[in-house]
């Protein structure tokens, strides 16, 4: 048996029941090193392929319904993997540095960046893929567990579980994802995981208390948002705060404005929070926004006679003048060359 195909068997043990088959995944490590002898079915430390990058993955399968992976590592090149769980799960992320992305078969991606915490609710037997995106220093928490087992194992009754959590439980909620801005709490734990002192017996049991702190944490912010959606006339602090930064990147970026997809990665939400949290707070869309704010640059750029509409046009993100001025009279009732008559 070769060195890759130890690497592969090792992994795969490792990882069985939350993904089928790790070919791709393996021969981006050298060969492992068993951290914890007396228990290296459960838990494996893997050194990336100098010729890949640096670093290392920590897996630690706690037991048959959880399995957590810490990840310090850069990688040359995107590093890309297909991930098929035999049974329904939900995979928990909480990224401190870099970024990654998920695809789902059907082409919709999900864009993790640093200060994120996401959950992915994963279908039994559905294929999708990760890619770590490169040359950037990657250091992560992942926790991968059971669909049907999160709430029972934390002890959670059903009064106890947000309902936002509850929602990715659901058994035909298919594949999802939801995301929210990382807790100073949440990154100070996983810079423990990540630099942690112990070995042998010690660091799994440091890992099992850690990662039930870190599902505290997470699903404790979840309460905070499934609070939130039923409390939409008092917006709390977090909202407040994704809605102003939301809108600092809009007014930065008005001439090519991201898309609300883009924004809401920005800030550690999804859209459909962001779009919530954005009217609720401001009183106008994000489109409004950004449209009033564009309106506004054109009029005072206006009272300069010697700029063309056409320059004016581009300086607030309109590549033909007519569409400009269409939209400017829209804003306004009076075409530019009137406004700038009168």
């Amino acid at each position: 048996m070769t060195s890759g195909d130890v690497v592969r068997s090792n992994v795969n043990r490792v990882y069985r029941g939350f993904n089928a088959d790790c070919g791709e995944r393996a021969e981006q490590f050298s060969a492992p090193r068993l951290t914890h002898p007396s228990g290296a079915d459960n838990y494996i430390r893997l050194a990336i392929n100098p010729g890949k990058g640096a670093g290392y993955w920590d897996v630690a399968r706690l037991h048959d319904e959880m399995l957590v992976c810490v990840a310090e590592c850069t990688y040359l090149s995107p590093f890309d993997y297909v991930v098929s769980p035999q049974n329904g799960v939900l995979s928990i992320r909480m990224v401190v540095s870099g970024e990654m992305e998920i695809a789902d078969r059907d082409g919709a991606r999900v864009h993790v960046e640093r200060g994120a915490a996401e959950i992915t609710s994963i279908p039994g037997n559905y294929a999708h893929e990760m890619r770590i995106l490169e040359q950037e220093r990657f250091a992560s928490l992942t926790i991968h567990v059971r669909a049907d087992s999160l709430a029972r194992l934390m002890g959670l009754g059903e009064q106890e579980t947000p309902s936002m959590l509850a929602s990715f439980q659901d058994p035909d909620a298919g594949f999802r994802s939801c995301s929210m801005p990382l807790t100073s709490a949440m990154a100070n734990g996983v810079f423990d995981l990540v630099k942690a002192p112990y070995s042998g017996a010690l660091r799994s049991r440091f890992y099992e208390a850690k990662t039930m702190e870190m599902l505290c944490l997470f699903v404790d912010a979840m309460r905070q948002c499934s609070d939130d959606e039923e409390q939409p006339g008092s917006p709390s602090v977090q909202a407040l705060g994704r809605a102003q930064l939301a809108r600092r990147i809009l007014e930065e970026h008005l001439v090519t404005p991201p898309t609300v997809e883009q924004l809401a990665r920005r800030v550690g939400v999804n859209r459909t929070r962001l779009r919530h949290d954005f009217k609720c707070i401001f009183g106008i869309t994000i489109a409004e926004f950004v449209q009033a704010r564009r309106m506004e640059m054109a009029r005072q750029l206006l009272r300069d006679e010697s700029i063309s509409i056409g320059v004016i046009a581009e300086a607030v993100g309109y590549r033909h003048a007519g569409n400009f001025s269409a939209a400017f009279r829209r804003h306004f009732g009076v075409s530019p060359r009137d406004h700038r008559r009168n």
